[in-house]
């Protein structure tokens, strides 16, 4: 029962990192699995531990599904964002900003002067990141080595948003102008291409994770405010412009819904 549970963790979190502007990172925090993943990716090495055979099975179990769920995401919502893609937005907007006040009140005891510095210094980092817009223009050619390098390179650089509460990996595909074209490498299921994805990214989750336990260890409450002013920097991207009038309604209906659904997921998870 329990690695079911990981299992669908792990897909909602796989969705959640093909949806721009959706931190796999924050669903995971919502699911309360982030620490102890964060725990796994960064003893796996340790073979003595106690905690091996446990953290070995919480990684495949979670890592199943969120291959499941990049899979489902990338083949089925790409249909809905060329058809609906404001009101999905608007969803996922209010999925986010309802999740804030429960990372704020589960993760935080009190809130200092400290925590709106290291705040709006989060807010500062997304705003760094999408002044890189233009970056890596690059046609998608899987026989250039370049771009293969570039692709291992934004995978790489990609999984600090699986690590960092608040960035959106596909939010950073979109920066470095490859959400379309990996989206279009997993609908047509490009090997190649997916395991020079997923190599980066194994890669770059072994080697940040590291480095986001020992934050999380010495520096909880300032790693947690910089990662909310990530999470609120990064939903100014998701926001659909024009806004069409005629789609109000149901843009509001369905930003409601994202929090209802928040909100519910909470109470179960109390």
């Amino acid at each position: 029962m329990k690695a079911l549970e990981n299992i669908l963790n792990g897909f909602f979190i796989g969705v959640s990192c093909a949806v721009p502007g959706v931190s796999g990172s924050t669903i995971a925090f919502l699911m309360g699995i982030y620490e102890k993943f964060i725990d796994a990716l960064s003893n796996i090495a340790d073979t003595k531990s106690p905690k091996f055979t446990k953290r070995l099975y919480l990684l495949a179990e979670v890592g199943f599904g969120i291959i499941l769920g990049v899979f489902a995401a990338f083949k089925i919502l790409a249909v809905f964002f060329e058809t609906q893609e404001e009101i999905l937005r608007f969803f996922f907007l209010g999925l986010i900003l309802f999740s804030i006040p429960g990372i704020l009140n589960k993760k935080m005891q009190k809130i200092e002067p400290k925590d709106i510095i290291f705040g709006f210094s989060g807010l500062i980092i997304i705003w760094i990141i999408g002044l890189q817009n233009k970056s890596f223009n690059m046609l998608p050619d899987l026989s250039n080595i370049f771009y293969i390098i570039k692709l291992f390179l934004i995978s790489f650089i990609s999984a600090g948003a699986m690590i960092l509460p608040g960035l959106s990996v596909s939010f950073l595909l979109l920066i470095f102008g490859e959400y379309g074209n990996i989206s279009k490498f997993f609908a047509e299921t490009n090997f190649f291409a997916i395991f020079i994805m997923i190599f980066g990214t194994i890669t770059g989750i072994l080697l940040l994770s590291k480095v986001m336990d020992s934050f999380f260890k010495r520096y909880r409450e300032e790693t947690i405010s910089a990662a909310v002013g990530i999470i609120i920097g990064s939903t100014v991207r998701i926001i659909p412009s024009p806004i069409t009038i005629g789609n109000l309604f149901f843009d509001i209906l369905f930003f409601i819904a994202g929090g209802f659904l928040v909100l519910k997921l909470s109470v179960i998870k109390n």
